[in-house]
């Protein structure tokens, strides 16, 4: 048995070993979906007419230019900013651990901020002598 890219006809043996019969059918390729309500160029008057000959071509026309050119599109984009990213020397800035020195100095400072917001004069009222009234 010889394989090739032609399509079967009728009573043409399936790569499989069965053998396909076709036939033709009266069903309606065309369609027409009534009542819509939004904005597309596709759809005129709320009336989108819908051919799955034309489904297909559109789909052909995605799958071959479409896509590839989406593809495309990404990987270009990812270069430049790649590139982009290393002139701009980007992971210089990223943040790093900070000493334990520099961290328990900043961890002091908070907690005197912070002492000076929640008890403000605190400790200067209670050294003041009570003065008899």
């Amino acid at each position: 048995m010889q394989l090739s890219s032609a399509p079967f006809q009728s009573g043409d043996d399936h790569p499989g070993g069965a053998s396909l019969n076709r036939k033709i059918s009266p069903a309606t390729l065309d369609i027409i979906i009534e009542n819509l309500v939004v904005d597309y160029d596709r759809i005129q008057d709320r009336l989108l007419s819908f051919s799955i000959n034309e489904f297909g071509e559109r789909l052909h026309r995605h799958c071959t230019q479409i896509v590839p050119g989406f593809r495309q599109y990404q990987t270009l984009r990812q270069e430049l900013i790649a590139a982009e990213c290393e002139n701009l020397r980007l992971e210089t800035y990223q943040a790093k651990p900070l000493t334990s020195f520099v961290r328990n100095k900043l961890i002091n400072e908070f907690y005197c901020l912070l002492s000076n917001i929640i008890w403000p004069n605190k400790w200067v009222q209670s050294a003041k002598p009570k003065v008899p009234t």
